[in-house]
């Protein structure tokens, strides 16, 4: 089995977006650590670990999800996002205009970039 650091890394990023997407699991499982102290249950080294494990896991599994499903589609009905993307279409646009001598239209299309993104910092 050889030693791959991208995919250790990119498990690690998914466990902490899972991590950040989900306070509920973070405060279950602190209640459970808090609750065994405070009622003097025994959990050996080896429970801590497996629920540890198990954390992890879900987490990493979350992230993943939220990944691939959650933040692709809260970029693409972002108005932001839309508005970024329509005002770089604005720039290619103005440059295609530009070299054919359209001068006049490449104005246009460079205020329009300008309007979409000057919205954005008020």
């Amino acid at each position: 089995m050889e030693f791959d650091p991208k995919k250790i890394i990119q498990v690690w990023n998914y466990f902490k977006k899972g991590r950040s997407e989900v306070a509920l699991v973070l405060l279950l499982y602190n209640m459970l650590l808090s609750y065994s102290i405070k009622f003097d249950v025994d959990f050996t080294l080896t429970q801590y670990a497996i629920i540890t494990l198990c954390f992890m896991v879900a987490c990493s599994f979350l992230g993943i999800f939220v990944a691939e499903k959650v933040e692709p589609e809260n970029q693409r009905i972002s108005p932001y996002i839309q508005d970024h993307l329509n005002s770089s279409i604005c720039l290619q646009n103005s440059l295609i205009h530009h070299y054919k001598g359209d001068h006049q239209k490449a104005i246009e299309e460079l205020m329009e970039a300008n309007r979409l993104r000057e919205r954005w910092l008020k």
